[in-house]
């Protein structure tokens, strides 16, 4: 997605790091806890770029790790830009499992 790419390289042209899912690599923590691990430790300020699908909702749980990432970074008073690309809706019923 070349709008996620391009949002990338302005967070580093301000000198901030950026924390995508497709750069985590293999970890020993489960994706939803290290979302909230880095959030909680590690964010200054939350971009959310949503498109056309929910989400993955892992197992045991009731939203995506998207929806999940939202409410902490909300939870821990962390500043949060959103955008939302084209005019897909925002569902559960959107859910990659």
């Amino acid at each position: 997605m070349p709008h996620r790419q391009a949002v990338r390289e302005v967070i580093r042209k301000l000198g901030a790091e950026d924390i995508a899912m497709e750069v985590f690599g293999a970890r020993d923590a489960r994706p939803l806890l290290e979302c909230a691990r880095i959030l909680r430790e590690e964010t200054d300020l939350f971009v959310g770029i949503y498109a056309n699908r929910y989400g993955f909702i892992p197992e045991g749980t009731t939203v995506s790790i998207t929806e999940a990432e939202y409410k902490a970074a909300t939870e821990y008073g962390i500043p949060r830009l959103i955008f939302i690309e084209g005019e897909h809706p925002l569902s559960p019923g959107h859910a990659a499992r």
